[in-house]
């Protein structure tokens, strides 16, 4: 399943190249405004901050609404930019739900995490042990939360519930996604954050969460199956029709396949 996924993502991701581009420009622009307006407006501290903040709000909506876009995308379909547009007047609450999942994520990270290791006991020892795994646990469940969020509206705690569900019942496969995020990213950087990029990973999210929700669509309709082993090749077969095999000669040459 996770080989098929990588597949139709790659195949995706290749069919939308430039608009995938084009995104992550948008979010590099938006993510300039707070990572410069603390050093730009260091004489109005006030200021900065608040536009910091702002600029951070904003940078968590627009990679929400890319979520939204990612999840057409990965239907098959496309996007205009009116949409786009829409989609981000729809991620406000999206935005500012990730928007605080990301911060808290970091305050342990960069403060909590050290402040307990820096205390120099064993009860700070094991405080800094504990906060660190609750994070990454964290982290694995939330990663699917914008591709939930743009598939299944409904209250945040709904969707935060769900992203629970998806890790704790297929942990390797959260852990294995993150991984391939982060190789990604780290990708990447090569290319200026160009391509894959985040909307890259938003994609890669989307066709996880997508996929891997079809277990439960199947366990519905077949209540007596055994859950421990899904028939992952009956599930996925419409989507390995639909997706198909391409030659590089198809990749780089479509029009003549």
């Amino acid at each position: 399943m996770i080989g098929f996924m990588l597949k139709k993502w790659f195949y995706d991701l290749w069919d939308h190249m430039l608009v995938l581009g084009l995104m992550n420009i948008g979010f590099l622009v938006s993510l300039a405004i707070p990572l410069m307006a603390p050093s730009i407006l260091s004489a109005l501290p006030i200021l900065s901050y608040i536009i910091a903040i702002a600029g951070f709000l904003w940078c968590s909506t627009y990679l929400s609404a890319s979520a939204m876009m990612m999840s057409k995308v990965s239907d098959g379909g496309n996007f205009t930019f009116r949409e786009f547009i829409a989609a981000i007047k729809e991620s406000w609450l999206t935005g500012v739900v990730t928007g605080v999942i990301l911060v808290a994520l970091t305050y342990c990270i960069l403060v909590a995490i050290p402040f307990y290791l820096g205390s120099g006991s064993a009860l700070g020892l094991v405080a800094a042990a504990t906060l660190f795994w609750m994070t990454i646990l964290v982290f694995l469940a939330m990663q699917f939360y914008p591709a939930l969020r743009a598939r299944k509206p409904g209250m945040p705690k709904e969707t935060i519930k769900k992203c629970l569900i998806l890790f704790f019942d297929n942990t390797l496969f959260s852990f294995t996604t993150a991984l391939a995020n982060a190789i990604l990213l780290g990708v990447s950087f090569f290319v200026a954050f160009m391509l894959p990029g985040p909307s890259g990973c938003l994609l890669l999210l989307d066709e996880a969460a997508r996929l891997r929700m079809m277990k439960y669509d199947y366990l519905a309709a077949n209540p007596d199956a055994n859950r421990k082993r899904v028939p992952w090749d009956a599930i996925l077969a419409e989507e390995k029709e639909l997706t198909g095999t391409r030659s590089l000669k198809n990749l780089i040459f479509p029009w003549k396949g």
